[in-house]
């Protein structure tokens, strides 16, 4: 449009690299680019998106009604692929085809899942009050670490959404410095008390000594909740073990 030009643009390489670039001038003055390699099953994803027979059927070009005085506000999609060429414009009309819409909507949900690029879907008023709240949250959980085990990767994963929310921002304000400095030292706390209740967990273990080395096993499990952090799953694995000897009275 006259005031703003939005440009998202996504490609995939020879060696399977999905990489998206968004550029959003003036507007909210955001410049992305984000990428990474893209398994068998992600690639046969897009495969089925971009050979939608929807896509096909499209006309080159939608055009509305002329205004008064003469605006030119236009969306277009082109898509490259195979050996297919694609390109759809759509002129001074709000009304695209629905195929249009879903195609679009298609890649950018893609880009979303595989890149993690939620945020540019966002203002960035949207995205300051989020991590805001992020920040403020990190805050609590950080002085509140003492007070229960999990509170520490609270603190953590809460400094990370904050900084994730204004990946995308710029400039960056005041208290993004802020965020990055507690993200340190929450993470840098949080390591070596890890480490210290797995010693715990392992002279436990080594004394043969089950009841100690399942208390220990399941705080150094509440300290990650996470399931997916392979801090848990050790853990988690260790204290399996360790129920399976009680059960069976200490024995291999």
């Amino acid at each position: 449009g006259p005031e703003s030009i939005y440009r998202y643009a996504m490609a995939v390489s020879e060696d399977c690299v999905l990489s998206v670039e968004v550029d959003d001038v003036p507007g909210e003055n955001r410049h992305v680019k984000k990428s990474r390699r893209l398994d068998a099953k992600s690639l046969e994803r897009l495969n089925a998106i971009l050979l939608d027979p929807d896509l096909e059927a499209l006309d080159p070009q939608y055009v509305g009604p002329d205004s008064e005085p003469p605006v030119l506000k236009s969306i277009s999609l082109t898509a490259v692929y195979s050996d297919c060429v694609k390109s759809v414009a759509v002129v001074n009309t709000h009304q695209a085809p629905d195929a249009f819409t879903r195609l679009a909507d298609k890649l950018e949900t893609f880009a979303k899942s595989e890149l993690g690029m939620w945020a540019v879907q966002m203002s960035v008023a949207q995205l300051r009050q989020i991590a805001a709240e992020k920040g403020e949250l990190a805050a609590r959980r950080w002085e509140d670490r003492e007070a229960a085990y999990g509170n520490l990767y609270a603190s953590v994963q809460a400094y990370r959404e904050a900084i994730a929310c204004l990946d995308t921002v710029n400039p960056k304000p005041p208290a993004f410095e802020a965020y990055r400095s507690g993200l340190d030292a929450a993470e840098k706390e949080l390591a070596a008390r890890c480490a210290d209740q797995r010693i715990k967990a392992d002279r436990a273990i080594n004394l043969s000594d089950w009841d100690s080395a399942r208390a220990e096993l399941q705080i150094l499990c509440q300290m990650i909740p996470d399931r997916d952090d392979p801090r848990n799953k050790e853990a988690s694995d260790k204290l399996m073990e360790v129920e399976s000897r009680i059960r069976k009275g200490g024995q291999r």
